[in-house]
């Protein structure tokens, strides 16, 4: 299994890709992990992955100087989630505590996503797994009591936040399993259907050439 990151050292002003690989061995797993620093093109090893499983093999999310993944000790919904942070500095891996959810029996993350360079997670509760769903932002990056909650409602259907409208009050979703979206308003609790199709990406402006 593999899965990637990208993003930007201002240390060194260099754009970084780290790869994760993970190797099934008899016994269990091992990893290997491998850096491409862009001023120098050239690969290299660093320490192995310290934390357990990736879970959903999805792409590192960047901010602040860093690599985000959603991790578990054990690949089964019963292992507790974290987020793995690789810092592209220093080239370290540390964990950063998911929130504290007041006793509530949470059984599934289903996105780690960046929204107004912000770490955002989403989640159910395993006693209302296919209703309740919450969404949650770390205002202040690697400082567990900032992470805040923004919104809970009601859902048959797992979903990806899009978008954070300048209000605060609306966010655009995106829903798992289905191409439709929607815009939920948070303030009356209501959705909205639109004609958005397929995948939804925000798009953002860059200095950088794709074609460079």
């Amino acid at each position: 299994m593999m899965t990637f990151g990208f993003g930007y050292d201002s240390l060194t002003d260099n754009y970084k890709l780290v790869v994760i690989f993970l190797y099934s061995i008899c016994n269990g797993y091992t990893s290997e992990v491998r850096v491409l620093t862009s001023s120098t093109n050239l690969w290299k090893n660093i320490q192995k992955f310290p934390f357990g499983f990736i879970i959903y093999l999805q792409s590192g999310k960047f901010v602040n100087s860093t690599i985000n993944w959603l991790a578990a000790i054990k690949f089964d919904l019963e292992s507790p989630r974290f987020i793995v942070s690789f810092d592209l500095e220093n080239e370290s891996f540390q964990k950063i505590l998911l929130p504290d959810f007041g006793g509530v029996n949470v059984c599934n993350f289903s996105t780690l996503l960046v929204l107004r360079d912000c770490l955002c997670v989403t989640y159910s509760d395993c006693d209302y797994y296919w209703k309740m769903k919450d969404v949650w932002v770390m205002k202040e990056y690697g400082n567990k009591d900032s992470w805040t909650k923004l919104f809970t409602f009601s859902s048959l259907f797992s979903f990806r936040p899009v978008y954070f409208f300048e209000d605060d009050d609306q966010v655009l979703l995106k829903f798992e399993w289905s191409s439709k979206s929607s815009v939920y308003d948070s303030r009356h609790g209501t959705f909205k259907s639109n004609d958005f199709e397929s995948i939804l990406r925000v798009s953002v402006e860059s200095l950088i050439s794709p074609c460079f």
